[in-house]
């Protein structure tokens, strides 16, 4: 990830999602996403020949993948909830 134009990439994700929500969390959120797609460009393109556009092109991808989390954490979350209060609270 310490090729040219990835801190680019990053800031852009870091702009966009804090031009959604203004929160810190956002930063933190921003630093996942591009971290996760640049590892799935690695594992495509290999680490020595990876580009800032090959993590851009994962980008989508690695949204996709947090989608998913956010689903399974609510799932998990929903019934932790049931099991501990009762499946009508």
């Amino acid at each position: 990830m310490a090729t040219a134009g990835s801190g680019d990439v990053l800031t852009g994700v870091i702009a966009a999602l804090l031009a959604r929500h203004n929160n810190f969390d956002m930063f933190k959120l921003a630093v996942f996403v591009h971290g996760l797609a640049g590892d799935m460009a690695a594992d495509k393109y290999g680490q020595t020949s990876l580009r800032a556009k090959d993590i851009i092109e994962f980008l989508p991808n690695a949204f996709g993948e947090i989608k998913k989390m956010e689903k399974v954490i609510q799932n998990e979350y929903k019934y932790f909830l049931e099991h501990l209060y009762g499946k009508n609270k």
